[in-house]
């Protein structure tokens, strides 16, 4: 191309002076067409310079091939990060793609561990219900089966079950209560253990210390024997016969035994205004208390 430029200059020059030194019109013409081929001339001999060749009355051409290039060199590394670029941005959406997939399958699986979460509190809640039930249940039967037993302490435990009217054996704890008291206040007496006394004693002849002392080591089987041989002794006076039974009243652990001693209590003091309904020891204690200085000491 250097070439060419050079021929084209040394064409147009020799042109143009040959048009302007001969006799041939349109001079101006020639001279403008003569410098638009010098100039186009000097572009293909200067096109891989970055130089600028100013010529009067025609303009300024610049010359920048070698920048063209350089920038074309730019553009072609712009464009080879840029697809470097898009691989790591569609790698980054990927993975943002992903993430957003792991967050979705987490987020599923967190609600059903939260529904199944709930279900089991649900579940348990009832179990826990169902074993109180049966805790309830297992109380209250081992009550009756004491108070069946000559328990007075469960037979105590019964009267304040009644009053919980919020559990499902209120009602079967007061039928409990009124069947033993019917067992006891019968026209047939409840069977006792007699205590086995050695070969030779006579427990009426015993003195009422010595049958305390009897009495407060003795198994809750033999009290109501206790208290019957109390009664039935020839050497112990009314008065303090009537004490032992009031001590039974007030705290033994024997239904049997307390049963007798009210029993007992109240033909001892000859008082037809005082009756006996078995176990309800309050109104027994409140005439002892208020009779006791007048009752005699003898039989």
């Amino acid at each position: 191309m250097q070439i060419a430029g050079m021929l084209l200059i040394f064409s147009a020059l020799f042109l143009t002076t040959w048009w302007v030194c001969t006799d041939h019109p349109h001079k101006k013409c020639a001279i403008f067409s003569g410098l638009i081929a010098i100039f186009v001339g000097v572009y293909f001999t200067v096109q891989d310079r970055a130089i600028e060749i100013t010529i009067e009355n025609v303009g300024t051409i610049k010359a920048a091939a070698e920048q063209a290039t350089v920038d074309a060199q730019a553009v072609a590394d712009l464009r080879k990060r840029i697809e470097a670029q898009s691989a790591t941005v569609d790698f980054v959406a990927q993975s943002a793609t992903n993430a957003h997939n792991l967050i979705e399958d987490l987020s599923q699986k967190n609600r059903e561990a939260e529904t199944k979460i709930s279900e089991l509190e649900i579940a348990g809640s009832a179990i826990q219900k169902t074993v109180a039930e049966l805790q309830e249940t297992a109380e209250f039967m081992s009550l009756v089966a004491a108070a069946q037993n000559d328990d007075r302490t469960a037979f105590d435990k019964l009267h304040e079950w009644t009053n919980k009217k919020e559990s499902a054996y209120w009602q079967h704890a007061a039928d409990a209560i009124i069947r033993i008291r019917t067992e006891f206040g019968g026209p047939i007496i409840r069977g006792h253990m007699n205590v086995s006394w050695p070969k030779g004693t006579d427990p009426t002849q015993l003195s009422l210390t010595r049958l305390r002392q009897e009495y407060r080591r003795a198994n809750r089987i033999y009290k109501a024997d206790l208290v019957k041989t109390v009664w039935k002794s020839n050497v112990i006076d009314k008065k303090d016969k009537m004490a032992f039974y009031i001590d039974v009243l007030r705290n033994d652990d024997s239904l049997g035994a307390t049963f007798l001693a009210g029993k007992y209590f109240v033909q001892a003091a000859s008082d037809a205004d005082l009756k006996w309904r078995p176990f309800v020891t309050k109104p027994l204690l409140d005439w002892w208390a208020a009779n006791h200085n007048h009752v005699s000491q003898s039989n």
